[in-house]
């Protein structure tokens, strides 16, 4: 009596568990009936039967079609008994018919000749999670993308500078060439121009000088 009492309590504190799971908790024996739904299935999905009234004969309608095949592929292994466990990835239909992301755990319940008698699958609701991720890498994206506009703003900014400065070192050497030729000019003007004509005026004025009979006016030293 005692075992009993002790195997029922513990029973009662494993149903009020699952019952009050924030996963939604679903168990199917080897055929892929449903044997058990608690409330955050319900939530998820409604009531574990299909849309003719039938119970649930297979987990495939409640995994979005894309994923099926993969999700399969472990919910097998779990129920062949060559792996204890697994974890899947995969995306679910809601009740509503929104496609939501999920983290599905499977844990084969086996006899005592090791034979699965059922697969308990524990869902949790990631979406909200994804769709963060997904922002996050979204965000990352357009700032590595800013960084990069920046980067090249800024190459194209210094190459332009670099630009001017070459350009303004060539202009300063024009400068000092077109400086120093007006002053190789001026020069040769003053000293072809005026300093000729100086010279002219001067032996002009001695030649007058010399017709009036008078010492020349200019002294040259």
């Amino acid at each position: 009596r005692i075992c009993e009492s002790g195997l029922a309590e513990a029973g009662q504190r494993l149903l009020y568990h699952m019952n009050n799971s924030p996963l939604a908790v679903i168990e199917f024996d080897s055929e892929g009936h449903c044997l058990s739904w608690n409330h955050k299935a319900e939530e998820f999905f409604g009531q574990p039967k299909l849309n003719n009234g039938q119970p649930l004969q297979s987990f495939l309608p409640l995994v979005y079609p894309e994923d099926r095949e993969h999700f399969q592929e472990y919910y097998e292994a779990v129920r062949t008994g060559s792996q204890m466990t697994a974890f899947v990835a995969a995306r679910f239909i809601c009740r509503n018919g929104n496609v939501a992301h999920g983290e599905w755990y499977l844990s084969g319940l086996i006899d005592e000749n090791a034979v699965c008698q059922s697969i308990l699958c524990f869902l949790n609701n990631v979406t909200d999670r994804e769709k963060a991720e997904q922002q996050l890498l979204r965000n990352q994206s357009e700032l590595e993308e800013m960084i990069i506009s920046r980067t090249n703003t800024l190459r194209r900014i210094n190459e332009d500078l670099q630009n001017e400065i070459v350009i303004r070192k060539q202009l300063e050497r024009e400068l000092v060439k077109v400086s120093e030729r007006e002053h190789r000019r001026l020069g040769h003007d003053l000293h072809d121009g005026i300093c000729q004509e100086l010279a002219g005026i001067f032996y002009s004025i001695q030649a007058i000088a010399k017709r009036l009979g008078k010492s020349s006016p200019v002294q040259t030293s």
